[in-house]
């Protein structure tokens, strides 16, 4: 899914201004813990980030079929008398994020109806056949133009706590990073923050890999550790709500 003409211009002026104004600087002092997946590289902006001027968006990946699940659309199970795509979006809700938007698309309606007494908006994914990285692109193109960073999180990841969802936004707005990711027990896991100089490159990944290929590439990545198993815990059979 293409992003708006409007957007992708915005996004190309912000990317000139922010090479003009603010050139890059190698420092060798790393802001966090190398994860192990790939070689993250810990060079400092010169550019200096206020946290009162950062507006940060979550958006919540729920368009998936399910197809691995036993018992129907996973994202509709509920666990702890909440459906887990619920329990997935409160996450955000109850962090410090100043806007949440929902991508569905398979079972589009009752995952909208899952959702609709929280505050967020939706957002339907027609092309959700065609891998994750198509709800990427929709969540990138529903949020507001004005939006510095976003959070992405799955649907069925019910388990991540509030307050990581807080340290990775609170690392962004503290250090020199442009995506940031949550780790745990030396893997790479979710929440994933990236911030508006990968929003290009996010609507047009294709396939099922989502984000991870961009955040591979990006040069002011980095994985932070929490003290949150949740963030490599995800649903794909019954079982996995019980382990």
């Amino acid at each position: 899914m293409a992003i708006t003409l409007r957007r992708s211009l915005h996004l190309i002026l912000i990317s000139i201004l922010n090479n003009f104004f603010y050139p890059e600087k190698e420092d060798t002092n790393p802001v966090a813990q190398r994860g192990p997946l790939h070689n993250v590289q810990t060079i400092s902006m010169t550019r200096k980030k206020f946290q009162a001027d950062l507006s940060i968006a979550g958006v919540v990946l729920a368009a998936g079929s399910s197809q691995r699940f036993e018992k129907g659309n996973k994202l509709l199970w509920h666990l702890h008398e909440e459906p887990i795509v619920a329990h997935a979006t409160r996450t955000l809700v109850n962090s410090d994020i100043d806007t949440i938007v929902v991508v569905t698309g398979h079972d589009a309606a009752r995952v909208t109806t899952a959702v609709c007494d929280l505050p967020v908006s939706v957002a339907y994914n027609r092309e959700h056949d065609a891998g994750q990285s198509t709800s990427v692109a929709a969540g990138i193109d529903a949020i507001p133009e004005d939006i510095d960073a976003v959070v992405f999180v799955l649907a069925d990841m019910p388990f991540i706590d509030t307050e990581t969802v807080d340290t990775l936004v609170q690392f962004y707005r503290t250090k020199d990073v442009t995506a940031v990711a949550a780790g745990y027990g030396g893997q790479r896991g979710h929440p994933v923050l990236f911030d508006v100089n990968h929003f290009r490159r996010l609507a047009s990944v294709e396939g099922d890999i989502g984000g991870r290929q961009v955040f591979e590439e990006a040069a002011h990545s980095i994985i932070v550790d929490v003290d949150d198993p949740g963030v490599i815990r995800d649903i794909d059979e019954m079982d996995d709500i019980n382990r």
